[in-house]
């Protein structure tokens, strides 16, 4: 930077120079600091609004009070276990020792979490999974209830939780047929007092709050929709942010009830019995506009009960998920299609069509076949009277190769209020790589920092 022109910045109010630094980006925000010491000074509580937890750089804010302006700039905190694993209680040990020491940066507004859970395997019998995915919850428990504690909780606007899956402890011995965790990995005593908060919560069934000024949520954690703990399901408690929820990511894989394994599956109805969300049909989530969904919802037994829940929904996204099998969609009839009328403000769409998955055989018939697509999006337009639809994006997934093959159509209207279709063939290894290239506007987590 051209120091010479720094005389320019430091005469004008604060508040405007800040306004000003707000539209850098990281970089140039870098480059401004190095530029001089009242620089560095202007855009330190930039350059930190977003900061990754680590037990060292907690340990460094406690110990200086010189950063308390910076500790006071941290709008969003990231708390990833990296390389920890939990073979020796190491992800326990991590929240154990960094949630109680975010109460350093008051203003915070958006969360994110990441951690690690415990495998199951085919091997197991029911009750060692039962008791996995008890421990399982268990710790997401933990982490939940410890960070509703603190004192920035009723503020926070953004709230991430993604889980991955680690390789089990539990063994199978084949001389004795026992299954342990402490044989191979014992925790430290700190550890097991972290997690019993967590299993005294499943206990007593407890609630866990979310924050009553909540605007965005994404949930990726599949072990909450076991129905072994469908009390705790996060339905019943997002009551709190029925009014403020904005956007609503739900990316986990469902799993049946205890009354449909009895039957042995869901109808139409279903859902008036045994809802997705455990709340009376009356509760609705009024300004949630943009919604993603695992694949598992895109089906009329679940997609009818998402209609009414979510009346207002300009963007809807039907991803992947975590689904370890994609079902085809099961007969014309049965489609979930139809109720995509019901999002009568729908905007943005992105759905699979028919089959998931297919074979390089199939992938041909499927573009020669657009013609059909290209009526089903008129009639969403025209028909069902959709006069908002922009953008349709409706993909596919090859067997044969890793990739994602999709079909965007663009609707263009004119003054008289007619519409034509503009079809666009993408592929991409990954969903959210097709969007980048069909969409300006992203579907995915953007906290406001």
């Amino acid at each position: 930077m051209d120091n010479s022109k720094l005389e320019y910045i430091f005469p004008i109010p604060t508040e405007l120079a800040f306004s000003i630094l707000s539209f850098l980006n990281l970089e140039d925000l870098r480059s401004f600091a190095l530029a001089s010491q009242q620089c560095r000074a202007l855009a330190l509580p930039f350059l930190f609004r977003s900061l990754n937890i680590t037990t060292d750089a907690l340990s460094a804010f406690e110990s200086d009070n010189r950063l308390t302006r910076i500790c006071n700039s941290v709008r969003h905190v990231t708390l990833q276990t990296g390389n920890v694993t939990l073979k020796s209680g190491g992800c326990y040990d991590y929240f154990r020792l960094c949630l109680p020491g975010l109460p350093l940066f008051p203003n915070i507004n958006s969360i994110k979490i990441y951690y690690k859970y415990r495998q199951t395997h085919a091997v197991f019998t029911s009750r060692q999974k039962r008791q996995a995915r008890a421990l399982n919850l268990a710790f997401f428990s933990a982490i939940f209830l410890h960070l509703s504690t603190l004192p920035f909780y009723s503020q926070l606007r953004y709230l991430y939780f993604t889980a991955e899956q680690e390789e089990s402890p539990i063994y199978a011995d084949t001389d004795t047929g026992s299954h342990s965790y402490d044989e191979i990995n014992p925790l430290s005593q700190e550890a097991k007092n972290f997690l019993r908060v967590g299993v005294d919560v499943i206990v007593k069934d407890c609630k866990l709050p979310y924050p009553p000024a909540l605007e965005e949520l994404t949930i990726d954690t599949p072990f909450l929709f076991d129905p072994f703990f469908s009390k705790l399901h996060f339905g019943t408690t997002l009551t709190d942010s029925t009014v403020t929820l904005k956007k609503l990511h739900l990316k986990s894989a469902l799993t049946t009830t205890p009354a449909e394994r009895q039957t042995g599956f869901r109808n139409r109805e279903s859902y008036l019995h045994f809802p997705i969300f455990p709340l009376p049909l009356t509760t609705i989530f009024p300004n949630v506009t943009t919604l993603s969904l695992a694949y598992d919802y895109m089906s009329p037994e679940y997609f009818q009960e998402v209609t009414l829940r979510f009346p207002n929904v300009e963007e809807l996204k039907v991803c992947l998920g975590r689904s370890t099998t994609l079902r085809p969609l099961r007969t014309e009839d049965d489609e979930a299609y139809p109720f995509i009328d019901k999002f009568t403000c729908l905007r943005k769409l992105v759905i699979p069509w028919k089959k998931v998955r297919v074979s390089r055989s199939q992938i041909f018939p499927f573009y020669l076949s657009n013609s059909k697509l290209i009526k089903t999006v008129l009639g969403w337009y025209y028909r069902a009277g959709l006069k908002r639809l922009e953008d349709v994006v409706v993909w596919k997934k090859e067997l044969a190769r890793p990739l994602i093959d999709a079909l965007h159509f663009k609707v263009n209207k004119d003054p008289k209020a007619r519409c034509k279709v503009d079809l666009e063939i993408k592929a991409s290894e990954t969903l959210e790589g097709l969007l980048c290239g069909c969409m300006h506007e992203s579907f995915g987590f953007k906290p406001d920092l």
